[in-house]
């Protein structure tokens, strides 16, 4: 008789343990990781690739540096919406202020605010024409800078599969172009690669 209840026992143990143990498991886990590092975890674009834009600016840079009668010093610029050419939705406004971070960094460009332009607008018709604001601590009418060049950027990519074989380029390009001439005085291309295996025959 204890034997048998012993065995029966025994067999329920074995079976509502490992339920008793996924209920008081934890539903939830999570922990930093650093944005920076790079993963490759499927093939989509990532921080990593916004981090390695770092090389073109590097080079605008000392061209802007080795050439001030051609630039100027300090130059004004506007920099333009990154246009996603890829078929992935992309957040470009990412890597919009990885670019003017690195270059605002640098004091090597001034940027114009275009987006703050209306902004701005208004603000000035409320100094000027509210009656509200002392004029003495009013901003000045027609004293904002202009600016000299446009610096624009595309990204854009192609896929290429064998089988289980997946390789990705993302190309990013940037060039200035000079508003007033409206020539285009520098451009650089920078391209990343990512070769994705999987196990099944094809993607």
């Amino acid at each position: 008789m204890f034997k048998k209840i012993f065995s029966k026992t025994l067999f329920l143990g074995t079976f509502f343990l490992p339920l008793l143990q996924m209920s008081c498991a934890p539903e939830f886990q999570a922990a930093y990781v650093d944005p920076h590092k790079l993963e490759l975890i499927d093939d989509r674009w990532t921080q990593s690739d916004i981090d390695r834009i770092g090389g073109l600016i590097q080079n605008l840079n000392m061209r802007v540096a080795r050439s001030p009668k051609k630039f100027g010093v300090n130059p004004t610029v506007i920099l333009r919406e990154i246009e996603n050419r890829t078929d992935e939705h992309i957040d470009t406004v990412p890597i919009k202020n990885k670019i003017m971070d690195e270059l605002t960094n640098s004091d090597a460009f001034t940027f114009v605010d275009a987006e703050a332009r209306k902004d701005i607008a208004d603000e000035l018709k409320y100094q000027h024409d509210s009656g509200m604001v002392d004029r003495s601590t009013a901003a000045g009418k027609g004293r904002q800078k202009g600016a000299a060049y446009f610096l624009r950027g595309t990204i854009s990519s192609t896929v290429n599969t064998q089988g289980g074989r997946k390789i990705v380029t993302y190309q990013i390009a940037l060039k200035l172009t000079d508003i007033q001439g409206g020539t285009i005085l520098w451009t650089k291309q920078y391209s990343s690669s990512k070769d994705m295996k999987r196990s099944s025959a094809s993607w």
